[in-house]
């Protein structure tokens, strides 16, 4: 069921009386304020006042200060004339007027409310709501002014630091690497100087490197120490730089730590399959680490063996130890060899005696001297002797051996004897050899004198083998002297393996003092990340957001300043303006942040390079309607960019007012045309 009207007949005498006094109040206010605008058009107007205007408004004041009754067609007539005086003054009003006016009450006057006399003195004496509202929005813009000065110095000290950092890290990168070629540059050197000595006889006498001492070495290697000490020299320098450089931007960055988020979980080393360790999980410093843990190990493993070695001697034998088979082969082999030929030597020398004693009784017997029957005889009985003093030898040997036989098979054996015995049966035995080489030589002797030829033939003939076999083992000798003599030269003496001990202990101290400059470095460098990450996470703090704001709301209260200035000189201030600058400077500020976000700016950029971002946020802030003309415009774009219908509609609606503005201006014309008189 629908609501009945209410009868205005119905409603309570106290609400009747209320909504009377009310408008009884607002009529009140407007005289008064009729008032107002009088006295600044007698003061500041210079169109004439029309009297009746005056006289009506005065007339209409002193009724309602008399409390009489205002008729309606008084009030009709007050009404007319306030419109007439308005119009001698707009854009000024009654309450702009009163805005402009000292009404206000400042803190100081009403502290010193009760002693008017000093306030006169002090000159401390109410104000204007303008003048008021002024000076709050001149505190106000000099407050966000320093606010800015000091965020912006802020922010410029920050980046100066992050850029000074990236170039202190980039500078440490590079002394790093020139210092490492310097090392290899030291190396090669070292490398070539050896490699010279090694060819030369001097190492091969002692085995050891004696270029250190030498003036060539001091005059090769002088510019290469002096640049590597000046590049350790500037790397100690850049380092202090960098740990300064670092804490500082981590004071920088302090205010800021309850925002910055650190990981402070280890890395734990992942295991893989078969329980071994993966380090893909491990950071660079640790990875660095065990680096150096296993070259210290080397380092002290070197520095035993010199301790427990220090001539190498127990090493050099340990690793020559593997030639020793192959040499004391070749040793035996020698001495058959020697052996063999010292025998075939005596061979040699006993057939060339025979051959000499055939010449000698053949040449006897040529000679008439003896004769073949007497020589014979003689080879005879020789033979004969020889003959018996053999067997005997063999019948001692028989016996010799028969008591050895028995030495050997008794329960327990005399050493002694059988030592002594087999002394005897060694020489027995020599003896025995000796004899049957003289009936050897007999019996060719013999057959020389029987007229056979054949016995010198065969003697040249063993000669001949006997040199050649002579020949083949010298052959043989020298080639297993020649090998003995490459065997002995591989083997590496005591002195050389300290050396070699002490020159890969150099090599391996250079390489953990570059493995610790560069953990010093890795950690000097996490720490100066960790201080760049913190600083520019400030930056993009200040730079997106707190410095687009505060320019933001610089330029809202710069233009309030303005443009209360102008209200203030020209009498428009009214209570509408104090509400609207509020709501201007929140505009501003997002805005501000608007401008921030469309247009990014990079977190490193230097000072220059970000003014135009900002200088287009405080533009944006001091004039917000074209910003948001501009928003609405691309807006209204897009969305008939989107939608074509609705951009057809807006043309047609267009053509239809160009039409009718055109018909408006014909029908003057027209009328004009009508209102033309014939001519006679």
């Amino acid at each position: 069921m629908a609501k009945q009207p209410e009868n205005p007949k119905t409603e309570p005498d106290s609400q009747r009386i209320n909504q009377k006094l009310e408008n009884k109040k607002r009529f009140e206010e407007a005289v008064s304020d009729a008032q107002y605008l009088l006295i600044y058009a007698s003061s500041n107007c210079p169109n004439d006042i029309n009297a009746s205007t005056v006289e009506k408004l005065i007339s209409i004041r002193r009724r309602v200060e008399n409390d009489e009754e205002v008729s309606a067609r008084e009030e009709a007539s007050f009404w007319t004339a306030y419109q007439e005086i308005w119009n001698l003054v707009k854009p000024v009003t009654a309450e702009s007027v009163k805005a402009n006016l000292s009404l206000e009450s400042t803190f100081l006057s009403r502290l010193f409310s009760g002693f008017p006399s000093f306030a006169r003195r002090l000159g401390i004496a109410p104000t204007s709501k303008a003048g008021r509202s002024a000076n709050r929005y001149s505190v106000l813009t000099v407050g966000i002014l320093l606010v800015l000065v000091l965020v912006q110095a802020y922010w410029v000290v920050g980046n100066q630091l992050i850029g000074q950092l990236t170039d202190l890290l980039q500078k440490e990168t590079e002394l790093n690497a020139q210092i490492l070629d310097n090392q290899r540059e030291y190396t090669a050197l070292e490398v070539l100087y050896k490699q010279n000595e090694i060819d030369s006889e001097t190492y091969k006498a002692n085995g050891e490197f004696t270029f250190y001492n030498s003036p060539e070495w001091e005059r090769d290697t002088l510019e290469n120490r002096a640049k590597n000490q000046q590049l350790e020299t500037d790397l100690e320098l850049l380092k202090t730089q960098l740990e300064r450089n670092s804490a500082i931007l981590l004071i920088w960055s302090g205010p800021w730590d309850w925002l910055i988020q650190e990981d402070s979980n280890p890395i734990v080393p992942v295991t893989g399959v078969g329980g071994a360790s993966e380090q893909s999980n491990l950071t660079t410093v640790d990875k660095y680490v065990l680096q150096i843990e296993s070259i210290q190990g080397q380092i002290d493993s070197i520095d035993e063996y010199l301790a427990n070695d220090p001539n190498g001697e127990n090493e050099a034998q340990q690793l020559n130890s593997k030639y020793d088979p192959q040499l004391e082969r070749n040793e035996e082999q020698l001495g058959k060899l020697y052996t063999e030929n010292s025998d075939l030597y005596v061979r040699e020398a006993e057939i060339q005696s025979q051959i000499e004693e055939i010449n000698a009784q053949q040449s006897k017997i040529l000679n008439g001297t003896t004769t073949v029957e007497t020589l014979t005889d003689e080879l005879n009985a020789q033979r004969t002797a020889l003959r018996t003093q053999k067997a005997a030898i063999e019948q001692k040997i028989a016996e010799i051996t028969s008591q050895l036989s028995e030495i050997q098979n008794s329960a327990e054996p005399d050493e002694s004897a059988r030592s002594a015995l087999q002394a005897q049966l060694t020489g027995l035995q020599t003896e025995q050899k000796t004899i049957e080489g003289q009936i050897a030589k007999i019996e060719n002797q013999l057959k020389a004198l029987s007229g056979n030829a054949d016995a010198l033939k065969e003697l040249n003939a063993e000669l001949d083998t006997l040199s050649a076999k002579k020949k083949l083992n010298n052959e043989q000798i020298q080639s297993i002297q020649s090998e003995n003599g490459k065997l002995l030269d591989q083997r590496i003496p005591g002195g050389e393996i300290v050396l070699q001990w002490r020159e890969e202990k150099q090599r391996l101290v250079d390489e953990l003092n570059s493995l610790t400059r560069q953990v010093q470095a890795e950690t000097r460098r996490e720490t100066s990340r960790q201080a760049q990450l913190a600083g520019t996470f400030v930056l993009v703090i200040l730079q997106s957001y707190i410095l687009p704001l505060l320019y933001g709301v610089l330029g809202a209260s710069s233009y309030i300043l303005r443009t209360m200035s102008q209200q203030i000189k020209s009498v428009t201030f009214s209570e509408e303006n104090r509400i609207q600058n509020p709501v201007r400077i929140s505009l501003g500020a997002l805005a501000g942040i608007m401008v921030a976000f469309l247009i990014p700016t990079d977190e490193t950029s230097t000072f220059l390079r970000s003014i135009s971002p900002l200088a287009l946020a405080f533009l944006v802030g001091y004039n917000i309607e074209f910003f948001f003309s501009l928003m609405d415009y691309v807006l209204n774009k897009l969305r008939d960019f989107l939608d074509p219908s609705k951009e057809e509609e807006k043309k047609a609606e267009e053509q239809k007012n160009n039409r009718a503005v055109v018909t408006e201006q014909k029908q003057p014309l027209e009328e004009k045309i009508e209102d033309v008189p014939e001519d006679k």
